[in-house]
C-alpha cells in the first residue's frame, strides 16, 4: 500500500525524451519551500539541448559538466545544499579518484541520480545505455499541502 502524502510542498515534474516520446511525471512531496526553489532552479537547464545552447535535456551529459552545473546551482541555495549533498553524496571532484572510470561511476551514482530522481530514468533502451542521458524538463506544478493526507485505500479495496 502507498504511504500517506506528507504535508509540505508537492511537485509534479513532467519530462520526455527523444521526439516528445515517453512522457513521464515524477511526484515529490513533503518538501520545504527552499527545496522546491532549488529543484526548479536546477531543472531550468534540462530543456531540450536542440532548442537552447548549453542545455542538457535530450542528450548525454559529460561528467564534469554535470558536476560543475549542479554544484553551481547548489552554491545559490545554501539552505538546502548540505541536505542535498548528503542525500546524494555530492561534492567529490575528479582529483578525488585514481581513475577516470571511478569518477564517472561516482558521477553516475550521485549527480546523475539526483537528475533521474527529478526527471525519471530514460524509457528507451537506447537512451538507458547512453551514459548520463538526461530527459527533457517539460514543466512543473507546485502545490502546498498544509496537512498530511491519509491513504485510506484499504478501507475500499484490497
Amino acid at each position: 500500500m502507498k504511504d500517506n502524502i506528507k504535508a509540505g510542498y508537492h511537485l509534479l515534474i513532467d519530462s520526455w525524451e527523444n521526439d516528445l516520446d515517453s512522457f513521464k511525471t515524477v511526484i515529490l512531496s513533503g518538501l520545504s519551500k527552499v527545496a522546491v526553489e532549488f529543484y526548479i532552479d536546477l531543472l531550468k537547464n534540462f530543456v531540450s539541448a536542440s532548442c537552447q545552447e548549453g542545455a542538457f535535456g535530450n542528450e548525454a551529459v559529460d561528467d564534469n559538466e554535470l558536476v560543475v552545473y549542479v554544484n553551481g546551482v547548489l552554491s545559490r541555495h545554501h539552505s538546502v545544499a548540505d541536505e542535498i549533498s548528503r542525500k546524494y553524496d555530492l561534492g567529490k571532484i575528479r582529483e578525488d579518484f585514481d581513475k577516470d572510470a571511478a569518477f564517472s561511476d561516482y558521477v553516475h551514482e550521485s549527480y546523475y541520480m539526483l537528475i533521474t530522481d527529478l526527471l525519471g530514468w530514460p524509457e528507451s533502451e537506447y537512451y538507458r545505455l547512453e551514459h548520463n542521458f538526461c530527459r527533457v524538463f517539460e514543466g512543473i506544478n507546485v502545490y502546498f499541502i498544509p496537512d498530511e493526507i491519509i491513504n485510506v485505500t484499504n478501507q475500499f479495496y484490497g
